[in-house]
């Protein structure tokens, strides 16, 4: 039997843990069913994010993010190298490849499956330059021989209008398999294709706690050191207010020392450790080694989940769907804290029969649509 030549589109080069980790579960989990390679596509928006010192034009906010830069550069080369060589070693890569040349690349492939997600693939201000959907993303280069399948493609926040609409129905109508991230889509997504859409976990979920230390197994000297004690480790990334007030009022209940793994500069809260050139591998292990953690991080979320963490996290205002999303489908809503102030004990995270049952059916679920969408079409 001739096997799979699984071909995965995704973000997969950025600056940002969240997009190496989902990146990089999605290809192991999809490992198990062909060979996986990662279409290398070119996207100057997300490929900036790597640029030393990133200057859009003349104006208060670029000019600001430009001196950011600066004033962090020692670190800030540190991790972007760093990103750079997990790339290159932790993934299965295809040749760099055009927009321009997405449709001799598909042909000269031969890929029996192509994958689009997860991560905010369908949500412009992500990936693209303009307002509207990247067709790429879309898989709109794949013939029709080849099957194309969505997991757990995500659009944020981002809300469609009818042009948008428009592209999305001429080219997921086309797919013979279609999963997303957020509850909401699903039925917005029905709506418009009239396809049967599925709500599936973020695959970061989708390896176990063993897959993430067996994979990333190297503990720096540096998280040696940290984790001697207890610590609150605090990753926001949305860098709302609202969740910086939450990692005080955790600090004075618990007492623990804070760790951040924050590139930012400013010193907006107090931490003892603050990482600003944190490594995928350290960024794995922190949270292993955390006693409790603080967030605003879907990611940060979901590896809280993954490591068993007892945690909090904020509302980051219209970000927020793909948290909510994720802790109503767990029925652990209760991690969200909105009223700070009247947050007068620690409650932890109780991964009791119950819980560790209901994560793992959704995971069940998750990995069956893959399976299916794989097996039944191919």
């Amino acid at each position: 039997m001739k096997k799979n030549k699984i071909g995965l589109v995704t973000i997969h080069r950025a600056n940002n843990y969240g997009a190496f980790l989902q990146t990089f579960a999605t290809q192991e989990v999809l490992k198990k069913y062909g060979d996986v390679e990662i279409v290398d596509y070119v996207n100057k928006k997300l490929e900036s994010s790597f640029d030393l010192i990133r200057y859009n034009g003349f104006n208060i906010k670029s000019i600001m993010g430009a001196t950011k830069d600066i004033l962090r550069l020692v670190p800030r080369v540190k991790v972007i190298n760093s990103f750079i060589e997990d790339i290159n070693c932790k993934y299965n890569l295809s040749e760099r490849v055009n927009h321009c040349d997405l449709y001799e690349y598909a042909k000269n492939k031969e890929y029996t499956h192509v994958f689009c997600g997860s991560d905010q693939i369908w949500n412009p201000v992500c990936v693209s330059v303009d307002n509207n959907l990247n067709d790429y993303y879309l898989l709109n280069f794949i013939s029709d021989d080849t099957l194309k399948i969505s997991y757990a493609s995500s659009m944020g926040d981002y809300k469609l209008d009818v042009y948008n609409s428009n592209i999305i129905f001429n080219e997921l109508s086309t797919f013979d398999a279609i999963s997303v991230r957020e509850k909401e889509r699903k039925n917005e997504i029905n709506k418009i294709t009239g396809k049967d859409v599925v709500h599936v976990l973020d695959p970061t979920l989708l390896l176990n706690r063993s897959d993430w230390l067996e994979r990333f197994c190297n503990i720096s000297s540096r998280v040696k050191k940290l984790s001697k004690n207890k610590y609150i480790l605090f990753y926001s990334v949305p860098k709302v207010s609202k969740t910086r007030e939450l990692l005080s009022k955790v600090y004075s209940l618990l007492g623990f020392d804070i760790i951040s793994i924050d590139q930012d500069i400013y010193p907006y809260y107090k931490a003892n450790h603050k990482v600003r050139d944190c490594s995928i591998e350290e960024f794995i292990h922190l949270f292993n080694n955390a006693s409790f953690v603080v967030t605003d991080s879907f990611h940060g979320v979901c590896f809280s989940i993954i490591f068993r963490k007892s945690f909090y996290t904020t509302s980051p205002g219209k970000l927020s769907n793909r948290i909510v999303s994720l802790l109503e489908t767990l029925g652990l809503e209760s991690r969200i804290i909105n009223d700070i102030l009247n947050l007068t004990s620690i409650s932890h995270v109780d991964y009791d029969t119950k819980l560790e049952l209901k994560i793992k059916n959704e995971i069940s679920k998750s990995k069956k649509f893959i399976e299916k969408a794989i097996t039944t079409n191919g």
